[in-house]
């Protein structure tokens, strides 16, 4: 009667290990809703097509992220550096 309980207990131990798998299997289906975010991210940075490398940079994490912002400001200063292009562009207008 001994053997017959302690194979029962060991049964609800396999139940657990399979529980614990279901467990798994749904930080599985957790990670393709997150690729399914990541990949929804690539089609909006298709769309943005502004700053590719920064997209690169910015597709890994979140510091990745804050490396991107800074790009951003990087991107920022050569937009400002166009502007003073456009000045320049002016200057030679003015001169001809």
């Amino acid at each position: 009667m001994l053997d017959y309980y302690a194979i029962a207990s060991s049964a609800r131990q396999d139940n657990a290990i399979a529980s614990s798998a279901r467990q798994d299997n749904a930080i599985a289906s957790s990670a393709r809703q997150d690729n399914a975010i990541a990949s929804s991210a690539r089609q909006d940075n298709a769309i943005a097509s502004s700053a590719i490398q920064d997209n690169a940079i910015a597709s890994s994490a979140i510091q990745d992220n804050a490396i991107a912002s800074s790009a951003r400001q990087d991107n920022a200063i050569a937009s400002s550096a166009r502007q003073d292009d456009a000045i320049a562009s002016s200057a030679i207008q003015d001169y001809g």
